[in-house]
């Protein structure tokens, strides 16, 4: 095997845990049921990895001054397992939650480094973009994997889609067989002022990647308890949905490259404006057709995002800063899915609280609108400048 399809094969099978953390998201209805008492917690089982990545991205630096990516890639694949499945067989909230927040660091060790490898392994940017592009679609082919299997156990008992993340074996066999020793310790000491985390270069990226994820995290944290509240589905159905997203997002991230290349700066405002229209359409679903249309259009909408910010941060910053940056991108990413819920759910309730859940979706579209006027008029200004 030539050395370009390793690394294709390395980022691709390696970015499919990364979506192990949503594994819950069909049953979060389920799991609201089974421990009634912690309803004003449930949302806290999708935003707690997210607090945990962030501390743990930093680490990836640091571990990468000492041992290799591999090893690191190894061992985080290794939490995630661990984490993943033990509380299929400890029937408590608090435990749950707690393994939640080992889950989170292993994925911010992991995401760190496998989102470091496109820069990494190529200089081309062209072929940097592909790579993206592949990561980005791989990342939703786990999505998929996940979900069907945690819609489809769901339906014999909730406590069978812990079990789902038994798949991250095949990943971990793929990094200690497949994965290249590319060793990134002359990238890092090469750094300037190690203790300074905040790349310059780096910081309006991670500053629209906020904002962003803090509006479009809102979908996936309340789509379960409203498609139930709403009578529109069961958590099969909502499993289904989630398939559809990561479905989309695995073809567009395979053409991302070459759509990228075409439309450039554009795909970040086509992806904001799908995303702020399917979030209505989603809202105002009389049924499940309709609601359907809405999936699809935030599928496509979002599968644009993520992949234009890492091709904006590898075209801004120094092939030394790579890893910090991508750190950082990731501290924006995990802080804002954290605190999503507290920004969203208190203007959601005083618009209106009697179907929170729907209101949080509208409130998120709304300020997606706002945010792409806004950088619409930034845009303008600077072309006047």
């Amino acid at each position: 095997m030539d050395s370009y399809k390793r690394k294709i094969l390395t980022i691709s099978f390696l970015s499919i845990p990364l979506s192990a953390g949503i594994a819950l998201v069909p049953v979060l209805s389920n799991i609201a049921a089974a421990f009634p008492n912690q309803e004003g917690w449930i949302q806290l089982l999708i935003t707690v990895p997210s607090l945990f990545m962030m501390f743990s991205s930093l680490l990836t630096d640091k571990l990468s001054e000492k041992i290799s990516l591999k090893t690191t890639t190894i061992i985080s694949i290794i939490i995630i397992l661990f984490s993943g499945i033990s509380p299929y067989w400890i029937n408590n909230f608090a435990y749950l939650l707690c393994t939640r927040a080992f889950m989170g660091i292993g994925l911010g060790l992991l995401n760190t480094a496998i989102a470091s490898l496109p820069a990494l392994y190529f200089s081309d940017n062209k072929a940097r973009d592909s790579a993206v592009g592949i990561q980005s679609a791989f990342v939703c082919a786990g999505g998929i994997l996940f979900n069907i299997l945690s819609g489809s156990f769901a339906k014999y008992n909730w406590k069978f889609v812990f079990l789902v993340q038994l798949l991250n074996i095949v990943p971990l066999i793929v990094a200690i067989i497949l994965m290249p020793k590319t060793e990134n310790k002359k990238v890092e000491t090469d750094i300037p002022n190690k203790k300074n985390i905040f790349v310059r270069s780096a910081i309006p990226v991670a500053a629209i990647s906020f904002i962003c994820i803090i509006l479009t995290c809102t979908y996936p944290l309340n789509v379960s308890l409203f498609v139930q509240k709403s009578g529109l589905g069961n958590s099969q159905f909502v499993g289904l949905l989630a398939s559809i997203n990561s479905a989309i997002g695995f073809f567009i991230g395979l053409v991302f490259g070459k759509v990228y290349s075409k439309i450039k700066g554009k795909t970040l405002t086509l992806g904001l404006i799908l995303t702020a229209t399917a979030l209505l359409i989603v809202r105002f679903s009389p049924n499940q057709a309709i609601l359907l249309i809405g999936s699809v259009c935030f599928g496509v909408g979002t599968s644009f995002i993520s992949p234009t910010l890492y091709s904006m941060l590898y075209k801004r910053v120094k092939q030394e800063e790579i890893v910090l940056s991508v750190a950082l991108l990731g501290i924006a990413s995990n802080v804002s899915q954290f605190v999503s819920p507290f920004l969203i759910n208190p203007i959601a309730k005083a618009v209106d609280s009697n179907n929170i859940e729907g209101t949080r979706i509208l409130v998120a579209s709304i300020l997606i609108i706002i945010l792409i006027l806004i950088l619409k008029l930034q845009k303008k200004e600077k072309q006047e400048v």
